[in-house]
């Protein structure tokens, strides 16, 4: 209790006043810059709102002058560098298309570098600027290499409590995707009767349906996905954690969170959908599912087989233990970047950005699917090995 005390002083301090409303016996909190948070408890909604507001903080500020510059062929020799072609961003393909908007980032890019950890070995591996900061592309003029989402950071009371969060997140958006792109069905979890009160209890279960969908993948991590139906829209969450029942729990709050905006833009008449080849944030993700009539785009999803129950808990591992089952998966190093302001650091804080080039990233646009990872068509998981033609061309739901 005296460090969630601490915590919410510290974080307050830094990001001011906070919004809060209640629906549904769940805390609404929000900052004045937009970031959100939701719990049962005020308090841990409004510290997932601060949190929230801190990445974003450390997302976009950066010194140039701590960072070296230069192009990869350039400063191998003096610095442990992500090889470009370790990235597995977009096919020859997709760069060769005449209106793709994207550069290939390349062994001669000059950019600047930001130092990382690859925890197993312990070694400092820089890491190209433009994939950790969401604002670098646009104020140093480069690329576009990849449009930057936050995938992948985390707020914390410890570098390896943040790392070990931000890693979940790059958990949880490669089951999604993997799953959404190979049209795979996934099981459905039958619920424990204590978390069906929990569900009817939240949402409206005259109007809306909520089904619980067990993406567990080759990991072995439990990632659950949320969906709820309701009248003209269906809206997602997604969660992953070692412990199932926490991972269910985060998804159906945050399947709730999008639900109630969804409800609320439906209600003022604010949605403005955009054709499929003009998505480019993931508000336009979500406002795609937002009619009713791009649902049967997600009838798929209703065709797995009941999934028993939910899996028994288990010991939480370290971040240690849970990076060495990415080396027997053949999923390559992760990377963690302490991206942590001097102010937030001050007060007790730390922002990591975890980097994994093999997961497969959750991308912005059907167009901008990252291709050149093989792990999209080679996952046996989520079905067979496929083709570009056989993956799934419609937008996912996913904001």
């Amino acid at each position: 209790m005296e460090n969630k005390k601490k915590y919410l002083k510290a974080m307050r301090s830094l990001l001011g006043p906070i919004e809060l409303e209640k629906v549904s016996g769940l805390y609404f909190a929000s900052t004045r810059s937009g970031c959100g948070g939701i719990s049962f408890e005020k308090e841990h909604a409004i510290i997932s709102a601060l949190g929230e507001g801190l990445e974003r903080q450390a997302l976009s500020k950066y010194n140039l002058r701590r960072l070296p510059f230069g192009s990869y062929q350039r400063l191998q020799m003096k610095h442990e560098l992500l090889n470009p072609a370790e990235l597995l961003l977009f096919s020859e393909a997709q760069y060769k298309s005449s209106d793709f908007a994207f550069t290939p980032f390349t062994a001669k890019t000059e950019t600047h570098w930001v130092e990382s950890r690859e925890m197993l070995s312990g070694k400092k591996v820089f890491i190209p600027a433009p994939f950790i900061f969401l604002s670098y592309q646009k104020k140093e003029g480069c690329g576009p290499f990849i449009i930057p989402t936050s995938s992948g950071t985390a707020c914390h009371g410890s570098f390896e409590a943040a790392a070990l969060s931000a890693l979940y997140e790059l958990i949880e958006r490669d089951a999604v995707v993997g799953m959404w792109d190979k049209k795979f069905s996934p099981p459905k979890i039958t619920l424990p009767l204590e978390v069906k009160r929990l569900v009817n209890k939240i949402f409206c279960k005259e109007e809306e349906a909520v089904t619980f969908f067990n993406l567990q993948s080759d990991l072995g991590i439990p990632v659950v996905l949320a969906h709820c139906r309701g009248p003209g829209f269906s809206t997602f969450g997604s969660a992953c954690h070692f412990n199932s029942r926490k991972a269910l729990e985060k998804a159906m709050l945050e399947c709730f969170q999008t639900s109630y905006a969804a409800k609320g833009l439906l209600e003022d008449g604010q949605i403005k959908q955009k054709p499929e080849n003009e998505i480019n944030d993931f508000i336009d993700h979500l406002l795609f599912y937002v009619c009713e009539e791009h649902q049967e785009h997600l009838k798929f999803l209703d065709q797995g087989a009941a999934f028993p129950s939910l899996p028994k808990k288990r010991r939480m591992p370290s971040l240690q233990e849970i990076l060495k089952i990415f080396a027997k998966r053949d999923l390559g190093r992760v990377y963690f970047a302490d991206i942590t302001p001097i102010k937030i650091k001050a007060a007790g804080l730390t922002v990591v950005r975890a980097i994994c080039p093999r997961l497969i990233q959750l991308n912005v646009g059907s167009r901008n699917r990252y291709l050149a990872n093989p792990r999209i068509f080679s996952w046996k998981q989520f079905g067979r090995r496929g083709k570009v033609k056989n993956l799934n061309s419609k937008p996912h739901p996913f904001a």
